[in-house]
């Protein structure tokens, strides 16, 4: 290599080397002691893993049109400049929809780095019932110590029901709070809170996550007297106390596996126990491009068990006749695909449709469909306005067809 390339170019290349593998304090040394001569974004880089915040300004000043995308994304968000980061990794992932890294990048910087107030409103209309449900919520963020704090506060006022399907629709309410903390391979959540329905109960819930394996992410979760939603019966006078341990591997940049294992002990809102379950739920996903429009495929597969006491507690209070509160058991196996889903789900500039589609089959009812579409963008500045219409039939435990229509704003700050 020395007979072919000049010591300089033999330097750069080997200073290039030790970044790559993130021997940053061995390159430090061969800067400042051996004078070897490196390029803006080696300066960058260890300017960042050594917290040197003026010096990555002074570089991004004088140098910054000369930075790779992702290590100058990267250096804004060091800087705590999330709004220019979040132009800056939205436009050039529209320029390199395939860059993965970049993509992440944008996915966190606008769901993990800045504060954030969100309010959305849902109409429900359902097998022998509808409602409308408003969430409300806000999030603040102290970066300094990796904590966040949010305040979440629902409304949901039934506005119609079948008297052949349900007595009575009470009204309810949900008021909590959550703390979230995160370190560079690892983070927790803690929410507390209260919801009303035919009581007033209150509610906890404890998630940690792990990233130590590499591409991997492990996570336990455990709840106690949250709402349950297995079946409308179980939603309007139910709770569960439940644990889920799930784990995602990314196979490649593009391809990952889900899996997720539940048991769950199902009580109406008076204490009585009605039954326990268990779940299995697993996905395969992949992405055949990044930037919009973002496309994913995926397949799927959910085997669910439940067993019941025969009671009821008080949820006869809303019962017409003999009908049963417990959902049933199943299995059932899908795919689907969606497009755009970048302008649903993350902050970007431009206003643009989103669609998605699944459909598979379901051991108790035979085949299942599901599909929403929608649009998505900005309304003023550093905000994200989505319209959107979902669909389902049978893809769950109960014969129904769900619709829902939704309107969600969020504005960070």
């Amino acid at each position: 290599l020395e007979k072919v390339l000049p010591e300089r170019e033999i330097r750069s290349v080997y200073l290039a080397y030790l970044l790559s593998k993130q021997e940053y304090d061995k390159a430090s040394r061969l800067v400042r002691f051996m004078r070897y001569k490196e390029e803006a974004w080696m300066a960058l880089n260890r300017s960042l893993y050594e917290m040197e915040l003026d010096e990555v300004r002074k570089i991004l000043t004088a140098k910054g049109e000369i930075i790779p995308r992702r290590d100058r994304v990267e250096a804004l968000r060091r800087l705590h400049a999330y709004e220019e980061a979040l132009h800056l990794a939205s436009e050039k992932l529209e320029q390199s929809p395939y860059d993965y890294r970049l993509y992440k990048q944008l996915r966190d910087l606008t769901m993990e780095h800045a504060n954030k107030v969100e309010v959305a409103q849902t109409l429900q209309t359902r097998k022998g019932y509808k409602e409308l449900r408003g969430d409300y919520g806000v999030v603040f963020r102290d970066e300094e110590r990796g904590l966040s704090l949010q305040f979440f506060a629902s409304h949901m006022k039934p506005l119609e029901r079948d008297g052949a399907t349900l007595k009575k629709a009470p009204e309810g309410y949900v008021l909590g709070t959550k703390l979230l903390g995160r370190r560079e391979r690892s983070s927790f959540e803690l929410s507390v809170g209260v919801f009303q329905r035919l009581n007033s109960v209150p509610f906890f819930e404890a998630r940690v996550t792990s990233e130590h394996i590499k591409r991997t992410q492990l996570s336990l979760k455990v709840g106690k007297n949250v709402q349950a939603n297995e079946t409308l019966y179980l939603y309007l006078g139910g709770k569960k106390d439940y644990v889920i341990g799930s784990a995602r591997h990314n196979i490649t940049g593009r391809t990952s596996l889900y899996m997720e294992l539940e048991r769950s002990i199902f009580e109406a809102q008076d204490g009585t126990k009605l039954g326990t379950g268990t779940r299995f739920y697993t996905l395969l996903s992949h992405y055949l491009r990044f930037g919009y429009p973002d496309i994913q495929l995926r397949a799927y597969g959910q085997l669910a068990d439940y067993s019941q006491t025969g009671k009821v507690g008080n949820i006869q209070r809303i019962l017409p006749g003999n009908f049963q509160v417990m959902p049933q058991s199943y299995s059932l196996l899908g795919f689907g695909f969606s497009v755009g889903y970048i302008n649903r789900d993350y902050y970007t500039r431009v206003w643009r449709p989103f669609f998605g589609f699944d459909m598979g089959v379901n051991s108790r009812y035979g085949g299942f469909y599901a599909f929403s579409l929608g649009a998505g963008g900005l309304i003023f500045d550093k905000d994200h306005l989505t319209l959107e219409l979902d669909f389902s039939r049978n893809t769950g435990s109960v014969q129904e067809s769900v619709l829902d229509l939704q309107l969600r704003y969020r504005r960070w700050f």
